[in-house]
């Protein structure tokens, strides 16, 4: 997904609730998960995936930055504070040779084209936009995901990318507009993941719910995840 380059500074995580939008009422976040964890914009390796995608091992991140504008410590440092608070099987960088499954690229605009067919693997793609993620999932979970971020067109955009496409990429996958604040949110300005994504990302990876999950399936059981996942993210 490529966030509109009218974003603009707005809000950073543990933005204070004086600055922030109220929250949505419980019945929006269960649509919003619907929508998002539920979807996807860009379909797996077994057609568009209409149940629950999310990672169903560890977590292991990795930034490879060939820019001429380096910004590998940032995305790093945002990847280890993601990290920190992710819910589920475990989070972190890789270490040494370790493998990753989860890699940011991030490239100057010249080079997007090329690196984008190099991760989907088709040498005549055209890779839409300054930043997108490629999920492959199936119903055992997400395999790996690769993020792709330009680094050359301006700070604000850079973080907004870096914030959304790594939301998507552990699995919420498709847009919505029912958060207001959401980096999932095309008309949204944040630039980190609100306490909206964050109480998404709860319930993603709870416990009660898992790979390939049916929407009728899980829905019996949103109410009392969003309502957990609200106090665990005050």
């Amino acid at each position: 997904m490529t966030p509109r380059l009218l974003a603009t500074v707005l809000l950073f995580l543990g933005a204070t609730a004086a600055s922030a939008a109220p929250l949505p009422k419980d019945a929006v976040f269960v649509e919003a998960f619907a929508e998002t964890a539920f979807g996807s914009e860009i379909p797996g390796l077994f057609g568009g995936g209409a149940y629950l995608k999310r990672f169903a091992g560890p977590i292991r991140f990795a930034v490879e930055d060939g820019a001429s504008q380096p910004r590998r410590r940032e995305a790093e440092g945002f990847l280890r504070r993601l990290a920190r608070d992710l819910p589920g099987p475990g989070a972190r960088l890789a270490r040494g040779r370790e493998a990753a499954n989860f890699t940011v690229h991030i490239v100057d605009s010249k080079d997007y084209q090329a690196v984008g067919r190099r991760i989907y693997g088709n040498p005549f793609l055209r890779v839409p936009g300054a930043c997108i993620v490629r999920s492959s999932f199936g119903r055992g979970g997400i395999r790996r995901s690769d993020a792709l971020i330009v680094s050359d067109m301006g700070d604000e955009l850079f973080r907004r990318c870096l914030s959304e496409e790594v939301v998507q990429g552990l699995g919420l996958l498709e847009d919505t507009d029912r958060l207001p604040d959401s980096v999932l949110n095309g008309a949204s300005a944040a630039e980190q993941p609100m306490r909206s994504d964050r109480i998404l990302l709860e319930m993603l990876y709870d416990p009660r719910l898992s790979p390939g999950m049916s929407l009728d399936d899980a829905r019996p059981l949103l109410g009392e995840i969003v309502e957990d996942a609200r106090r665990k993210t005050r």
